[in-house]
């Protein structure tokens, strides 16, 4: 025992000592001995026990698994050293540049299109009862200009459906950035005549997409003399007389930030609207409020949303869900097939 102290260890020691030739005296010393090792052995294993009881626990490891993408790729599972007990959530994202369409997916439907493409459609809607148009002021050219009594066409909702006319969808381009190059689909009708008509002192239509480097006509159906006056702000405007059944050409360089308002000084009633872009990726809404813009390559892009009456739509009701489009711009995955986005409510509002 001399070399070993636990605790109290010398007094131990000098105890048991005494024990042994005490018990030497009394002639009991095998039972005296027996009891001196059983209490070193309890002293022992105390001592060991509160060494272990000082131990620190190391981290658990929380698991937690990443969802699995839509198109069905495997469910990734990874692990942090997390204590157990920490409930702390992550922080919310509060990116700004996140836009409304990114949390309302589109239906893809239809038949597969072309490797690589896909199509856009949807319906605008007016969320209400649709005004009646007024009728306009013809002050010039009485008898024949008021032969199909012209109304105010800045806002036209049809009555049996509440579809929304002259909405302008454009796929978004920035300044100095790329339009993609346009599927061969669109070749042919490059070729073809693009025609802007004064017709019964309207312009026909009342908004009319021209793509830079192609031909536009504006011609004069009417018996009486009209003048064409286009306000572009990146092409040269012009401001051109047209006699009755004739016509002018016209072809833009430069793509235009917005619609360009085209008016006759002649009758100032007439009001119109060129859209002028560089790639064909734009459609307007017709009578029944629907568009479609076919062929577009295959990934994530930014569309611009723009009415006469309000401008950008920067507010719009997809599949139920209330949405905020800033300067009119929605971000949408186009896939193979057909992206439908249904029906887009505008709230009135929007267009006072």
């Amino acid at each position: 025992f001399d070399n070993h102290t636990f605790g109290g260890g010398r007094e131990l020691r000098m105890t048991l000592v005494d024990s042994v030739y005490s018990s030497r005296a009394k002639g009991n010393f095998m039972k005296q001995l027996s009891w001196s090792m059983a209490c070193l052995a309890l002293i022992g294993l105390l001592s060991l026990t509160a060494g272990c009881g000082s131990e620190t626990k190391a981290p658990k490891k929380r698991t937690t698994a990443s969802s699995s993408s839509e198109d069905g790729g495997s469910t990734d599972t990874t692990e942090s050293n997390t204590t157990e007990g920490d409930t702390t959530e992550p922080a919310e994202s509060t990116d700004a540049s996140t836009t409304a369409a990114e949390t309302t997916p589109a239906e893809t439907t239809g038949e597969p299109t072309e490797a690589g493409y896909g199509h856009l459609k949807g319906r605008f809607v007016y969320g209400g009862t649709g005004p009646v148009p007024e009728k306009v002021n013809v002050n010039k050219d009485v008898e024949f200009c008021t032969q199909k009594h012209p109304v105010d066409e800045s806002l036209l909702v049809n009555d049996a459906n509440q579809g929304l006319s002259n909405v302008v969808v454009a796929l978004y381009v920035g300044r100095g950035d790329k339009a993609p190059e346009p599927h061969p689909s669109y070749a042919e009708p490059a070729e073809a005549e693009l025609l802007l008509d004064n017709a019964f002192c309207r312009f026909e239509p009342h908004v009319l997409v021209v793509q830079t480097g192609h031909k536009l006509t504006i011609g004069n159906s009417d018996p009486v003399g009209h003048n064409t006056n286009a306000a572009l702000n990146d092409n040269a405007p012009f401001n051109d007389l047209i006699p009755a059944g004739s016509k002018i050409e016209k072809t833009f360089d430069n793509a235009e930030p917005m619609p360009a308002p085209v008016s006759c000084s002649i009758h100032p009633w007439m009001k119109g609207y060129l859209v002028v872009k560089d790639h064909p990726y734009v459609a307007v809404t017709d009578a029944d409020g629907n568009f479609e813009i076919q062929n577009i390559p295959d990934g994530k892009w930014t569309f611009q949303v723009w009415h006469e009456k309000p401008s950008y739509i920067t507010e719009a009701t997809v599949k139920g869900k209330k949405e905020k489009w800033s300067k009119g711009r929605v971000e949408l995955t186009i896939k193979n097939g057909t992206t439908d986005l249904g029906d887009i409510s505008i709230d009135p509002s929007v267009f006072k």
